[in-house]
């Protein structure tokens, strides 16, 4: 459901939450040609903060909409250069714990 409202496009947005409350919130709609502007601004400025892509997403969720949102904000902080440059390197899985077959105290040291 949309609206326009002093020449802005809005969607209009409902949730329930867990009291069967009813929560609307006015989405300001993007066009595709603002996205790239809006997720700067959301994501890569000072105030944006270079979160991870499910917070920046719940970041701009709360006040913009657009087809595809998701998709565009996870492809967009992939390819942010100081998250990839600040992001620590992928551990290998600790081995597993094997038994040690001794058959008296001590024996093994």
């Amino acid at each position: 459901q949309y609206i326009i409202e002093n020449n802005v496009l809005h969607r209009i947005y409902t949730t329930e939450s867990s009291h069967r409350r009813h929560h609307t919130r006015k989405l300001v709609a993007i066009p595709k040609s603002h996205v790239e502007t809006v997720l700067q601004s959301m994501h890569a400025n000072a105030e944006g903060g270079h979160l991870g892509i499910d917070k920046t997403y719940e970041k701009i969720r709360l006040h913009f909409y657009w087809p595809g949102m998701y998709r565009d904000i996870r492809e967009f902080v992939k390819r942010c250069v100081p998250c990839a440059q600040r992001k620590p390197p992928k551990r290998a899985a600790p081995g597993h714990l094997m038994p040690i077959e001794a058959s008296a105290p001590w024996e093994i040291v």
